[in-house]
């Protein structure tokens, strides 16, 4: 419960919140990059906040769950795909779902992996969920390769707006963040940093 009250609290204005954060330059790539993903059929995304980055994707695919751990977050986006038919959105823990096994063609993880609390465990969901070959899409904040006053203002920024870290942030790199895909029996197809001041790794692999 700590975890879903401590993203709750954010609910109404979690997109603008974290575009101050990281800088909607930054936003904006890791966005342009989601949209270009096509052929992505029924999909499964995990901690769709408030759906900036489920809107990203409508167009790629055929069926969107967007699922959240916050009851809140859930609700703000279900008023956003209000009257959209291809979005259903569900509350759902992305450690342990209730979805059957090779339902999803794509999984979406978009700012999710540095910040839960078990990522293994949301790695092993994603293949028991995903059919042969099914593709995953990872884009998580990182500070690889930022200068050291660009990580200062960016840790000044996030405590400004959310408080203090979470608990259970993992702090990933690129190199760090493909091998730990692939140890969870992924092909990595593409990984990338994208950013200027600040950075996001973008990442796609398929189920091995």
């Amino acid at each position: 419960m700590e975890k879903e009250k401590y993203w709750s609290r954010f609910s109404k204005d979690f997109n603008s919140k974290q575009e101050y954060v990281v800088g909607k330059e930054l936003t904006n790539m890791i966005k342009a990059k989601l949209e270009n993903q096509k052929n992505l059929g029924n999909v499964l995304e995990f901690a769709c906040g408030n759906g900036a980055y489920t809107d990203c994707i409508v167009k790629g695919a055929a069926k969107i769950t967007a699922t959240d751990y916050s009851e809140q977050m859930v609700e703000e986006t279900k008023k956003v795909f209000y009257g959209n038919n291809k979005v259903s959105v569900e509350k759902a823990d992305c450690h342990k779902t209730d979805y059957a096994d090779e339902s999803f063609d794509t999984i979406l993880m978009a700012n999710l992996i540095h910040v839960i609390d078990q990522p293994q465990d949301v790695l092993k969901e994603s293949y028991r969920l995903l059919k042969p070959e099914g593709v995953i899409l990872i884009t998580c904040f990182t500070i690889d390769s930022m200068k050291l006053f660009d990580k200062l203002g960016l840790v000044y920024r996030f405590k400004k707006t959310f408080g203090k870290f979470p608990k259970s942030r993992t702090p990933f790199t690129l190199k760090s963040l493909i091998e730990f895909v692939e140890t969870h029996n992924f092909m990595v197809q593409k990984a990338e940093l994208i950013g200027v001041k600040t950075k996001s790794i973008f990442l796609r692999a398929t189920k091995n």
